[in-house]
């Protein structure tokens, strides 16, 4: 019974000091993901902040990291860019209702995705 008191004892000692030397910081970590997710992945806010949501993030920290790298420019230009390479007929109401629809599913807002299609329109 010793031995495992001690061991919690050095697990909430390493923990302490993992803390204060700011390796243990769910803010940076909510950033790090973030910034991450952007450069790797298609996926929108929606979908990044359900998958912070999911890793047991805190909503503050997971709001601090959005508001800093996922602005609506950013989205309405990364939407831009996904649909440039989408191939549909923009004249085709279907069509364009097709990629709305998967833009929406990766967690881009309905707004975001409107103002993207416009700005990859004028692009053209």
């Amino acid at each position: 019974m010793q031995k495992y008191r001690n061991e919690a004892e050095e697990i909430e000692q390493t923990i302490a000091e993992m803390v204060e030397k700011n390796v243990l910081n769910d803010e940076l970590y909510a950033r790090d993901f973030v910034n991450h997710r952007l450069k790797t992945t298609n996926n929108g806010p929606m979908m990044i902040k359900k998958k912070m949501m999911a890793l047991g993030l805190l909503e503050r920290d997971i709001s601090v990291a959005m508001d800093e790298h996922c602005t609506e420019n950013i989205q309405i230009e990364r939407v831009a860019k996904l649909l440039q390479k989408e191939k549909y007929d923009s004249d085709e109401k279907l069509q364009v209702n097709k990629v709305m629809q998967k833009m929406m599913r990766r967690g881009y807002s309905f707004s975001v995705v409107e103002a993207g299609l416009y700005k990859a329109g004028q692009n053209e």
